[in-house]
């Protein structure tokens, strides 16, 4: 990987973004952890249903709805106690 200019503002910016990355060794970082997946799907898939219930029944975006979703839906996969996770994430986040 090389910097280089696009003509495309958007794709510099990816590229850029990147390309810090890949200075920070952050972009390969799967390769050194064995428990990093190489993709997002499953992330993807369990943010789904949510998406879809909010289509459906014509909500509004509303962040905080989707933090507490998203908190609740990680600590579920690592088993860890759901109050206990909201409650720091609400603490951390103050």
């Amino acid at each position: 990987m090389r910097p280089r200019s696009l003509r495309d503002p958007d794709n510099q910016k990816m590229l850029n973004s990147l390309w810090k990355r890949y200075q920070k060794s952050q972009l390969l970082r799967f390769r050194d952890n064995p428990k990093m997946e190489l993709t997002n799907n499953r992330a993807e898939r369990a943010l789904r249903p949510g998406v879809k219930s909010r289509k459906v029944s014509q909500r509004s975006k509303n962040q905080s709805r989707a933090a507490i979703t998203s908190v609740t839906a990680t600590s579920r996969l690592k088993k860890e106690l759901v109050l206990e996770t909201l409650a720091a994430a609400l603490y951390f986040s103050v």
